[in-house]
């Protein structure tokens, strides 16, 4: 489970952020100013979030060459989770 978390967060998780951050943001700015608001409140979750993730690659790694899943990857992986899930449901 650390490789496919590991691969998720180190390899896809950037490219959906630079979907977002690049393709969908350029799209969209400029439509309304509660866009412009969301567009600027997705950027800021990003930088927000990117700490947390960049621990859990290195824990996650740090598994795969012990060939275990540890509780704190579990634990990192929670933190990051409902991180995103409350920026994601919290009103601003």
């Amino acid at each position: 489970m650390a490789a496919d978390i590991h691969r998720y967060f180190s390899s896809a998780f950037p490219l959906h952020l630079a979907d977002e951050d690049e393709s969908l943001a350029l799209r969209l700015r400029g439509a309304s100013q509660e866009v412009d608001a969301a567009l600027a409140t997705m950027s800021a979750d990003h930088e927000a979030h990117i700490s947390d993730v960049r621990r859990l690659v290195q824990v996650c790694g740090g598994d795969i060459q012990a060939g275990e899943w540890s509780q704190r990857t579990a634990a990192l992986l929670a933190v990051v989770t409902l991180r995103s899930c409350s920026a994601v449901v919290s009103p601003r």
